[in-house]
């Protein structure tokens, strides 16, 4: 008997022991905390937009930039923005599309630092520059050369001439510029198309002439300096498209001019 009670108690005993020490074992298990993931936001470029807004958002880098980009323009020169938008974006604002709005709110940027007869907007589709949950980059700058001897307008250079010349450029200015046309073409593979027009003075018949003469005096700069008599096309309006009426001395002179277009290579 005495041996069945001390059986007894420590059956007893050791049942109590598991009965405790899986209790402390359930009561103290913690449970790791969720911890929701940190959305890391991405810095962005100095002037970036939302999908579908025309709203500029710009960064601390962006006086920076605008310095830089006012920095390239001559005394007199134009200063073209682009905006960009997709076709897919749905236009919220007043404007014919995204990318004009876009422009729009970017030249406001820009106004304490130029005059607005010298800021040009325009805009552009673009596909594949936007999602609609990341800012993006929507807007392309251009200086655009406006001088007396040469205008950049849309796709188009505007190369004046003085009344009745036909035989030499007579302007640094220019062959500055057509030597960087020149390199340009030489490595695109481009084509250079240049068209001569004159004023309303003289023979119709003498003023196609002349319009020839002046396209081939650009023409003739670009072959010595490298450029293929392929890549260049050469013909003439005469006084046959006026730029301006011919009603005074001043549009005469918008009148003499040779245009140059860069084609692109098919």
């Amino acid at each position: 008997m005495k041996n069945f009670l001390i059986g007894l108690w420590a059956a007893l005993t050791a049942l109590c022991f598991w009965g405790w020490s899986h209790a402390k074992s359930t009561c103290c298990v913690t449970t790791a905390a969720v911890v929701a993931p940190v959305k890391v936001i991405k810095s962005h470029g100095p002037l970036v937009f939302n999908w579908a807004s025309g709203a500029a958002v710009t960064s601390s880098s962006f006086p920076a930039y605008r310095d830089s980009l006012l920095s390239l323009l001559g005394k007199d020169d134009k200063f073209e923005i682009v905006g960009l938008y997709t076709k897919d974006e749905k236009n919220t604002s007043s404007f014919e599309n995204m990318g004009l709005a876009r422009a729009n709110e970017t030249k406001k940027l820009f106004m304490d630092y130029l005059a607005e007869d010298r800021i040009v907007l325009k805009s552009k589709l673009q596909d594949g520059i936007a999602k609609k949950d990341e800012l993006f980059a929507a807007v392309n700058f251009r200086p655009l050369r406006n001088s007396k001897s040469i205008v950049e307008i849309d796709d188009k250079v505007v190369i004046y001439f003085p009344l009745n010349s036909s035989s030499k450029l007579n302007s640094q200015e220019i062959e500055s510029y057509l030597d960087n046309v020149a390199e340009k073409v030489k490595s695109s593979g481009e084509t250079v198309d240049l068209t001569g027009h004159t004023c309303d003075r003289g023979d119709a018949k003498r003023n196609l002439r002349l319009g020839q003469k002046r396209a081939k005096i650009i023409a003739d700069y670009l072959k010595s300096k490298g450029v293929p008599a392929s890549q260049l096309k050469t013909n003439s309006k005469g006084e046959t498209d006026p730029m301006v009426p011919n009603t005074s001395e001043e549009n005469r002179v918008k009148n003499r001019r040779t245009v140059l277009r860069i084609l692109k290579k098919h």
